[in-house]
């Protein structure tokens, strides 16, 4: 396999000036669209002449700002050093050692597809995102250089003779595919009412834009019609509830096919990759030294279904961003159980140690969630809606449930390596990590849990924090202590 020299100065695609125009454009419809309303709007041939021109040199200019930026970006490699120059009116360059480089992923949106090239994107140490993107490149060339940068990466922290070669041949296993039937699962036991909000907020956004610009009020005239018409608002309202739900429903389903399209998670020598998407074909990829926490949910429907959401968070320097995260719909038990096991390489039907919060935790949190705050709102409340306030009373019993089931569902559980935590309301999460893996550790105590031998674990992980409160302290001390001597001890390499 001719493998490219990356020691030269190159250009990316020459396709790189369509998708640069095109991201141009996207971007100054987003900040202009009401404007271009306006203009295309115009009665008078005037104003449509005056539209025509506008649209001619805006469009020269994108053209004349896509090919200069082409040909200012180079990118080449040093050594152990990626390095990019680029720039139009502000020029810079760009470099990053390969020591640095947390994660690389390929991307492949709709219009990539059609100029048959990836986005290479590479996540660095100290990032907020992907601070080095080469927006079109041949699979072949981004494939390339992507196991040129984590071949001669292994090489450096670990100090293997792995050549490139090796890296690019290395055997490929598929561990997990979605089918359509699980797909639209999937789909099925995705947050409907989120979407509807999503559209709700959108149309009030549209409205409001359409009442700037035209000086007309849609809604006004939807009431004009609607009373005119002899029809009862209120009655209509609850009859296009379940018309716009269904819009909704119908909305994440397609959003949801789109996204995890022939989804597959592919084990390698050294990690996994994900590759889904039918218009936009994303592949991403995480070292198994790399994975941080492990993390899986389900809702009410997904049980129904015997499924789970999981999520593979790689390990940062900064806090690792949500869309950062390898997502793996669809999955049942049996594959979250196999997917950890060959993460953390250890049989999970080993018994953990049991840490469960303390009983003080439901009543503190009944007292100050629940009582205290009807006791400001009753006197008050009485005297706007008069009897009615009683009805504020169904608070408490809701309350009383709500954290009954929180402190019954919160477990921790931990063994000589592992911590996992388990919790929910509505829907169960878990997570699970390494303890040598962890960022942050805090033991803390309120006036109250200091006369009850009580404390709160707050444990510092690649996904935020995680709190486990109202635990006994001689345990919660005793965990604390040996979780700071495992990871002061280890001396794995996982950053």
């Amino acid at each position: 396999m001719n493998v490219p020299d990356f020691s030269i100065p190159s250009r990316q695609s020459p396709f790189a000036v369509i998708l640069i125009a095109f991201k141009t454009l996207k971007v100054a419809f987003r900040q202009f669209w009401p404007l271009i309303i306006v203009m295309l709007a115009g009665s008078n041939k005037l104003s449509l002449g005056i539209a025509a021109v506008s649209l001619l040199i805006i469009s020269l200019l994108f053209v004349m700002f896509s090919v200069w930026s082409y040909l200012n970006f180079y990118f080449h490699v040093d050594e152990d050093e990626l390095f990019i120059s680029k720039g139009v009116i502000k020029k810079s360059k760009l470099s990053v050692r390969f020591t640095k480089v947390q994660s690389i992923d390929m991307e492949q949106k709709l219009l990539h597809q059609f100029l048959n090239v990836v986005s290479l994107k590479i996540d660095t140490a100290g990032s907020k995102g992907e601070e080095f993107e080469i927006s079109a490149l041949s699979k072949s060339d981004a494939e390339a250089l992507r196991n040129l940068i984590l071949s001669q990466k292994r090489e450096l922290i670990q100090g293997e003779e792995n050549s490139i070669f090796e890296e690019v041949i290395e055997e490929e296993k598929v561990v997990f595919s979605l089918s359509v039937r699980d797909l639209m699962k999937v789909g099925i036991s995705q947050n409907h009412i989120n979407t509807a909000l999503v559209i709700l907020a959108f149309g009030i956004g549209l409205s409001d834009e359409i009442e700037s610009i035209f000086k007309f009020r849609p809604e006004e005239y939807i009431e004009d019609y609607v009373s005119g018409a002899g029809y009862d608002q209120w009655k209509i309202i609850l009859a296009l509830i379940p018309f716009f739900l269904l819009i909704a429903f119908f909305i994440t389903m397609i959003r949801t096919s789109l996204k995890f399209y022939d989804l597959r998670v592919i084990r390698t020598g050294n990690g996994f990759k994900l590759k889904s998407g039918l218009l936009n074909r994303r592949e991403q990829s995480a070292l198994l030294q790399k994975i941080q926490v492990v993390r899986w949910f389900t809702g009410p429907v997904k049980r129904m279904f015997g499924m789970n959401t999981l999520r593979l968070f790689q390990a940062s320097s900064v806090e690792v961003q949500q869309n950062k995260a390898i997502i793996i719909p669809g999955c049942y038990d049996h594959q979250i159980e196999a997917f950890n096991q060959d993460i953390f390489n250890r049989d999970f039907k080993e018994g953990f140690y049991r840490l469960i919060p303390h009983i003080s935790l439901f009543w503190r949190r009944s007292l100050f969630v629940g009582f205290l705050p009807l006791l400001g709102i009753i006197p008050s409340g009485y005297l706007m809606i008069g009897n009615l306030i009683w009805v504020t009373l169904l608070w408490i019993p809701i309350v009383i449930t709500v954290q009954y089931i929180y402190r019954k569902k919160f477990i921790l559980e931990t063994d000589a390596r592992m911590i996992r935590i388990k919790s929910g309301i509505i829907r169960d999460h878990s997570e699970m990590f390494e303890i040598f893996k962890l960022q942050g550790l805090d033991l803390t105590q309120t006036i109250f849990q200091r006369r009850h031998d009580l404390a709160n674990l707050t444990f510092y992980t690649a996904t935020g924090q995680v709190n486990a409160p109202y635990l006994p302290l001689n345990e919660a001390k005793e965990l604390y202590d040996y979780c700071i001597f495992l990871v002061e001890k280890s001396q794995k390499r996982w950053m």
